[in-house]
This record gives structure tokens, sequence and C-alpha cells, in this order.
């Protein structure tokens, strides 16, 4: 074979590079992906399509290309719990449930066609209630995915929430038990215990959170804390810092302050108050849990 033969068969690097039919050039189109919808930035090389809260489902359209993505769901986060009388403790809210399906598994494939994402949002403040789910809905191969809504506290959730004193046990995480890749890929931890009998001055539990337990109440102090959220850096180099530390639990609170609510999008509110108890934290966002996000990138 001669040199001129050697330039133009199919696998020349450098028909390749100039994308003349050369194996190099055809295999990186060939997995290329093409996609609009949300908010897209780029960050240590890949394209990022951000979801936040809007209250109406967001189309993701993959308008070119198959290729798996990175793909990240955190729903609404839980609320504290006001309890109306006595001198107890209130739980936390449980942080939103987390879906997080990395670029390396089929699971994460993306193809061409219609998704439609919705955000859901946490409690508002004063309102007790489990924060919404965060939802991937497509007849594609990725097929649905939820994360479902943080626990308000005393109720399951995403991330269980907290207990106030006087209701021993603890809430469960429905996250890992979600059927398919929604429970493969999930992530979400119990709230804290209460234990009992307990005293109705028991400050409350905390919520759980995507990272870790929420805190078992006990005697005096200001009761449990909010369990641990999972930070940006855990999801690999595609993310950007301003994704921040997701799916806190929030911290319960005790006659005399307001828990600190759950850090980051999907953080659970913190426990409730008695009249004249002194906030925490800044803003004082009281009881509310936190709206969640859902964030696609890929190469």
């Amino acid at each position: 074979m001669n040199m001129l033969d050697k330039f133009f068969k199919k696998e020349s690097p450098i028909l390749g590079v100039l994308g003349l039919g050369g194996g190099i050039a055809r295999r990186a189109a060939a997995g290329g992906l093409g996609a609009s919808g949300g908010t897209v930035t780029t960050y240590n090389g890949y394209t990022v399509h951000t979801f936040t809260y809007t209250g109406s489902p967001a189309p993701f359209t993959v308008d070119s290309g198959t290729g798996n993505a990175n793909i990240l769901l955190v729903a609404g986060g839980g609320s504290g719990t006001a309890w109306p009388s006595g001198n107890g403790g209130f739980g936390g809210g449980g942080g939103g449930g987390v879906v997080y399906i990395p670029e390396t598994p089929t699971d994460s494939l993306l193809e061409p066609g219609s998704y439609t994402i919705y955000v859901g949002n946490g409690t508002a403040d004063g309102v007790a209630g489990s924060g919404q789910d965060s939802t991937i809905t497509t007849s594609n191969t990725l097929g649905p995915v939820t994360a479902k809504g943080g626990g308000r506290a005393l109720s399951d959730g995403g991330s269980g929430g907290g207990r106030p004193s006087g209701h021993p046990g603890s809430n469960s995480a429905t996250q890992p038990t979600q059927p398919g890749k929604s429970g493969t890929y999930g992530f979400g931890n119990p709230g804290g215990a209460m234990p009992g009998p307990a005293p109705t001055q028991f400050p409350g539990s905390g919520g759980g959170g995507a990272g870790g337990s929420g805190g078992q109440s006990g005697s005096g102090g200001p009761g449990g804390g909010g369990g641990s959220g999972k930070p940006y850096t855990d999801f690999g180099p595609w993310a950007p810092p301003t994704i921040g530390t997701v799916s806190g639990g929030g911290q319960s609170g005790n006659r005399n302050n307001i828990g600190s609510p759950g850090g980051g999008y999907g953080g659970g509110g913190g426990g409730g108050y008695e009249p004249g108890a002194t906030l925490q934290g800044s803003p004082p966002t009281r009881m509310a849990g936190r709206a969640g996000v859902v964030v696609i990138a890929y190469l």
C-alpha cells in the first residue's frame, strides 16, 4: 500500500480531524449530543442544563445525537412542625429525595426526543406539608425518573421528617425504595429518633438529609440536628460549585429556638417554635422547605 492509499483510508486520523470521513470524527459525531432546555452553561468541558422551580413543567429536547449524561434530580424539602401548645420541642423537616445517575452506566442514556422536567417546590413558611416531587417524564430509554419530596415532621418522605416531643419513633426515607432507576440511584435517610416515653419538654429530632440521618432528640439542649446533605463534589467533575450542598435535613426546634433549615436545594425546614422563640439562621426561613433542582450535563 502506498502512502496515498494510507492517507485516504477511513481510519486516517488526519481525515478524522478534518471531518472528511475518518474514524475518529465519525465516532465523535455519532456520540455527540445536541439539546435545548433550561438554563444552559458550560463547566469543565460539559454542557450543563439547569432547571429550577417555576411551578410549571419545562421541556428538555435532545435534537441530535445519542449519548450518556449526568442526571441529577433533587425534590423539594418538607416543613418542620409548629406544635400548638406545651413546652416541648418540634421536629425538623426532611430534605428532598435525591436521584443521581452518572454518565458511565447505560442507565443514563439520552436519545433524540422530548423530555418533560418538573422541579418540586418546598413548603411555605408556616404550612405543614411534605415537599413536591421532581420528575423527568419521557417515553425514551431513560424512562420516568422521580425524586420524592422530603417528609414534613412526623412523616416519611424522600428523606424522613423529624419528630416532636411526645411522639416516639422515627420516620423513614422513601427514596431508596422507589422502583427502577429512581431507587437504584436514589439517596435519602430517615429522620432522627424520638425516644419514648419522653417528657414533653424534650427538644425535637432532626429531619433526614440526602447524606445522613437526622439527629436524635435528647433531654435539654438545642435538639437533634438535621441530617447532612450531599455536596456538589460528590457528583463528579461536571458539577459546578453553584449546585452547592443539596437536600440537608432541617434542625429540630425547642421551646426557646427555631431550628435552622437544611441548606441548599431541597433543604428541609427548621423545627417550629413557641411564642417568643429566637430565630436561628440567616435568613430566618423558619419552617419552610426549599425548592429542588434538576440538572443534566454531558460532554
